[in-house]
């Protein structure tokens, strides 16, 4: 498909940014103002925001990271934990408008941004600090690097995509349903073997490496604690890919259901000690 007109292509890039940024203030308005306390899923990810580590029991270290960090900026309130989730579904809006126009039109850009932003996942992801918020835009980033790449793009395009793997994977291990994308359409697909097959391929394998290898020593020095729990989360030995307290909302944001922890927790009141 062609790309529109310059007129239109920055029409429509204008209607993506000024509804970006209205769902981006109206989401940060609602973090700021809300009474709700935190989750137990996020009070748990607030209490490992305590100390920084390569890993934690059940999940790669970028949440707690993130929380801890802007927590210790801003102070122990909900709305500190939370503020980062608007702005970065944003940034993941952002790269799926980028790689829309890229690949065929902006007006494709436009709808697969507004598309992204306004699904009842992300909706509610934005209110909220999860794994799936951090993970998606260095996903969404790394499908654009990755189409760059294949473009014809250049070795720093090769650097983008793999820091985009190597946060990505330190946000959450779904970051390997991309890897095992980018294996199968290197075997189907002839533009991209002769882009990753070179060393702009071995630029993403050391970006990679050099990023998420620490987190696989923390992995190996703690009997491989998060691999395992992830494992036996999914139940991959029964089969299943989805527990049932989760729901599936809307491309890949799995949202968690409390039915026994009904009892909203406060970062504020929480003991340093807990565990």
């Amino acid at each position: 498909m062609a790309i529109q007109s310059g007129e239109s292509s920055t029409n429509y890039t204008a209607i993506t940014a000024i509804v970006l940024v209205v769902l981006l203030t109206l989401r940060t308005a609602g973090i700021l103002l809300t009474p709700l306390n935190l989750g137990p899923d996020e009070a748990q990810y607030w209490r490992w925001g305590q100390t920084f580590e390569w890993g934690y029991y059940s999940k790669p270290p970028m949440i707690a990271w993130m929380i801890g960090a802007l927590t210790g900026l801003f102070g122990d309130y909900e709305w500190a934990a939370r503020i980062a989730s608007p702005f970065l579904h944003t940034a993941s809006a952002a790269f799926l408008f980028l790689l829309g126009r890229k690949m065929f039109s902006a007006q494709v850009g436009m709808f697969a941004a507004l598309g992204y932003a306004l699904m009842p996942g992300v909706i509610l992801s934005s209110g909220i600090i999860s794994t799936d918020g951090i993970l998606l835009p260095f996903f969404s980033a790394g499908l654009f690097c990755f189409w760059m790449l294949r473009d014809g793009g250049n070795w720093r395009y090769a650097l983008g995509l793999g820091v985009a793997l190597g946060i990505g994977f330190l946000s959450k291990y779904a970051m390997i349903y991309f890897a095992i994308g980018i294996a199968l359409t290197i075997l189907i697909d002839a533009p991209t073997r002769k882009a990753m097959l070179t060393r702009n391929g071995l630029v993403v394998l050391g970006v990679f490496a050099l990023i998420f290898a620490p987190h696989m020593v923390w992995n190996a020095n703690n009997g491989f604690q998060t691999v395992s729990h992830t494992a036996d989360n999914a139940n991959w030995g029964a089969g299943k890919l989805w527990q049932q307290g989760e729901v599936i909302a809307c491309g890949k944001v799995d949202v968690p259901v409390h039915k026994t922890e009904t009892d909203m927790v406060s970062p504020a009141n929480m003991p340093r000690d807990c565990e």
